[in-house]
């Protein structure tokens, strides 16, 4: 099977302003795998972050098992296994690296006229298994004998299993109790006074594992390429404090939603987040047991930049942005 890799990035990809001065740029890019007359798979990516050092974006094919096994016989709920076709990982100029489709068909040991659906997973780079880790885009394989087609998404079943579209959310900066005025740690929750509060986010789905939900501050005014960001850590209920991993809320947090101080150590002066310049996401990423991220990856939900007049006690609804979440379509050449 011959490879021919062709980039190319496009209008295709809806970037965010910020993501051009970080290494979050959006990115549509084409790898062509495959001859007119040779098996093969045609990828076009949009939207897929930048992979963070540890960690491999992996394609995988579906297989019902009487392919290899029961041949002519009824395929059961559920007899299908997964196979890998190649792990890559995505620069921060966009560019796909590493996905390779030497010796496919034989590394497959099926015929991709039997592909019935397909995945995209985020993985550990050193410890890549049997079977998806991450789940993140699936669909189902259509077309014809000859040709398949599937656009991969987080909203089918075996994904994230959800749109987000009617996800809604709010910041507040306050101060905690005791501290000065300006003192102001960021919480998504509703909050006009220390003693009004309520939690932020309304149509808040149950993740699968191993995905949470996590926020962020970006701060492109203190450093803009790439910018400060600030991991207020992850969550799965909008009125609690996270429980992974260990480190995932700071440890002076004086409301009881997902938020914080940062710095987390009160003797130290707080960091200044109404710069005009500090955007706050809230995305959907994979935990990686044992670290603590850097960036954000994954998904955005929702985004919103804080203005410089902000005061504390004043809710900030976030930008929904879940219809700008990543996709990736396939040309399966049979």
């Amino acid at each position: 099977m011959r490879s021919i890799y062709s980039m190319q990035n496009s209008n295709i990809a809806k970037v965010f302003s910020l993501f051009m001065l970080s290494i979050f740029y959006g990115c549509s890019s084409t790898s062509v795998e495959s001859t007119p007359a040779n098996p093969g798979i045609e990828m076009t990516i949009s939207g897929l972050y930048p992979s963070r050092s540890s960690e491999s974006y992996a394609l995988w094919l579906e297989f019902p098992v009487q392919s290899t096994s029961q041949k002519g016989q009824p395929v059961l709920h559920g007899d299908f296994v997964e196979k890998l076709v190649s792990t890559f990982r995505i620069s921060s100029d966009g560019t796909v690296v590493g996905f390779d489709t030497t010796g496919l068909l034989s590394r497959l040991g099926e015929s991709l006229k039997l592909a019935t659906y397909a995945i995209l997973s985020v993985e550990k780079s050193d410890s890549i298994g049997s079977d998806p880790r991450a789940s993140f885009l699936a669909g189902d394989i259509t077309g014809t004998e000859s040709t398949g087609t599937v656009t991969l998404k987080t909203t089918n079943l075996d994904a994230l299993n959800y749109g987000f579209t009617d996800m809604t959310a709010s910041i507040t900066l306050a101060n905690a109790p005791g501290k000065p005025t300006d003192d102001l740690e960021l919480y998504i929750m509703k909050a006009t006074s220390q003693t009004q509060t309520s939690a932020g986010i309304n149509n808040l789905p149950t993740l699968p594992e191993p995905w949470h939900y996590a926020l962020w501050a970006v701060d492109s005014a203190t450093k803009s390429l790439p910018p400060f960001n600030i991991y207020y850590g992850t969550f799965t209920n909008p009125a609690g404090f996270g429980t992974e991993p260990p480190d995932s809320q700071p440890e002076d947090n004086h409301y009881n939603y997902p938020g914080g101080r940062y710095p987390a150590d009160s003797t130290q002066p707080v960091y200044n987040l109404r710069s005009g310049r500090t955007t706050v996401m809230m995305t959907i990423e994979p935990i990686t047991e044992g670290s603590r991220p850097s960036v954000p990856f994954g998904a955005i939900i929702g985004k919103v930049t804080i203005p410089t007049a902000t005061q504390a006690f004043s809710p900030i609804d976030l930008q929904n942005v879940a219809s700008e979440f990543p996709t990736m379509n396939l040309i399966i050449h049979r």
